[in-house]
């Protein structure tokens, strides 16, 4: 499937993760009011939007498991009865059809407040310094603030560079000399494979991130923590809170701040 997205589809999601320029709004108050056909996936889009944020509202705040939710269906109540139409009584008919499209208007506002929060949940281009490079699918795209990183994307910073991503409720920076690519952790999640380099962590709340490397995976939710992967050895040292290790060859533990693990070699990350 091409990762391509047609001018219109980009346009919608640009305005759905509050990215969009005074252009990206006229060119689709343009395009919304000359096709009915655009208008009727602008919604379809909407709605999808809405309800994978409601899900990762609730995955969030640990009300249910991601999973759960995109797997149980909802039971629609039976449709009632037609009723008799009753001659005269045709305004009903204008008043239902005004409800109707007054229902869809809010359900395409509300997406400010509940539909944006499923954007947070992939790392954003918070800022950059330097030559620093992301490759999707063998093009580089332009790095600048607000790029959303998909699963499969190539991040390389070369050294004297910098790039700072944005997490939900947190960071994380990739130091210069560093190379990572972006992988799902689940269906809306996703983690960073940390290649070779030097990266800082820092979350407050519940939200889990995830840094894998060939010598272990580190999930850490309100914590901060420094995680170096060189030619030589793998360390990471807990400066807040606590996190999960899970090393490639032992048993998961817990390292609470001021604690440091190291693993004096390094193998080639995996691919999972």
């Amino acid at each position: 499937m091409s990762d391509v997205l047609d001018p219109f589809d980009a346009d919608v999601e640009l305005y759905l993760s509050q990215a969009a320029d005074g252009a990206v709004l006229s060119r689709l108050n343009a395009a919304l009011n000359a096709d009915p056909a655009l208008r009727e996936r602008f919604v379809t889009f909407s709605r999808l939007h809405a309800h994978l944020g409601e899900i990762g509202r609730k995955t969030a705040a640990g009300e249910v498991g991601t999973a759960r939710l995109l797997a149980v269906r909802v039971p629609h109540p039976p449709l009632p009865l037609p009723q008799p139409v009753v001659r005269g009584r045709r305004w009903w008919s204008t008043v239902a059809a005004a409800a109707a499209l007054i229902a869809i208007g809010l359900a395409v506002l509300s997406l400010a407040i509940v539909g944006l929060r499923t954007q947070a949940l992939v790392p954003t281009v918070a800022s950059s310094s330097g030559a620093v490079q992301v490759w999707r699918n063998g093009r580089e795209l332009a790095v600048a603030g607000g790029l959303r990183l998909r699963a499969g994307d190539r991040i390389e910073v070369p050294l004297g560079a910098s790039l700072a991503l944005s997490l939900i409720g947190g960071r994380c920076d990739l130091a210069g000399g560093s190379s990572a690519v972006v992988e799902a952790a689940d269906e809306l999640h996703r983690r960073v494979v940390l290649e070779r380099g030097a990266m800082t962590a820092d979350l407050a709340g519940r939200e889990l991130f995830a840094v894998r490397t060939a010598a272990a995976t580190v999930s850490l939710a309100d914590a901060a923590a420094a995680i170096d992967v060189g030619p030589l050895r793998t360390a990471v040292r807990v400066t807040r809170g606590s996190l999960e290790l899970r090393p490639a060859d032992g048993a998961t533990r817990r390292l609470g701040a001021g604690e440091e693990w190291v693993q004096p070699q390094q193998a080639e990350v995996a691919a999972r």
